[in-house]
């Protein structure tokens, strides 16, 4: 299973500047997790062990998943150590974050890239921000075929931040990659850029008409799906 699936079945929430929003306590409780860690033997594979944290997750039970994950990422399990570092981000247990983000991204982990890049820009996770080192993870993150970096990839060069050279035409090409996998928040950018003629397109009401008709087939879809896959999980 790869992380693209996951992010899907959680609905393909944007992984932004913004925390997402966490149960109750739950931050506290991972705190206590770090701490306390887990009694329970590690029998199991790290797939499997994986499989159970995403369950510990979706049922908020983030103790048990951070326990579950760190084991998966102990036994240098990609998908878990990506998992574990974005909980801990969550959780604003910076530090740690930082190094399994670092350690699945040097493992070629798209998520993990992007996750990286994103808290060497922001002053309120990092002690010492580093943009160029930033721009360089989400770059790969983009290039890894990650939609979603694909996406903040393209705003970096339509901005030109974080010391990118603007490039409107890059920006416009990445984004049209991120749309044509399915992202819909790519999908509903491109649409109203060619709406109102940003990123250096001619404004284009067909194909802001086509793009935003698409993006909301396109999320229909993947509620359905959502849904099916869920009444299939019900024990």
């Amino acid at each position: 299973m790869n992380m693209n699936d996951n992010m899907t079945s959680m609905g393909q929430r944007q992984m932004n500047d913004k925390k997402w929003w966490l149960p109750w306590g739950s931050a506290l409780c991972i705190g206590c997790a770090l701490v306390l860690g887990s009694s329970a033997a590690y029998t199991a594979g790290p797939e499997d062990t994986y499989k159970e944290a995403m369950a510990s997750y979706k049922n908020d039970d983030w103790v048990a998943a951070v326990n579950l994950l760190r084991k998966t990422a102990e036994a240098n399990y990609v998908p878990g150590m990506f998992m574990l570092a974005y909980l801990l981000d969550q959780a604003e247990e910076n530090k740690e974050a930082l190094t399994w983000y670092k350690k699945a991204a040097d493992m070629k982990s798209a998520e993990a890239a992007l996750g990286l890049g994103k808290m060497l820009r922001n002053p309120e996770e990092v002690e010492k921000p580093d943009p160029a080192a930033a721009a360089k993870w989400i770059q790969n993150s983009a290039e890894w075929g990650y939609p979603q970096g694909m996406l903040v990839w393209s705003r970096l060069l339509s901005n030109g931040e974080l010391g990118v050279p603007k490039d409107q035409a890059k920006a416009v090409e990445w984004l049209n990659k991120a749309a044509e996998q399915g992202y819909t928040p790519a999908m509903s950018e491109l649409s109203l850029a060619y709406r109102d003629g940003k990123l250096g397109l001619t404004a284009d009401p067909k194909q802001a008409a086509a793009w935003n008709t698409r993006m909301k087939e396109t999320a229909a879809k993947q509620e359905s799906e959502a849904k099916a896959a869920a009444e299939k999980n019900k024990p």
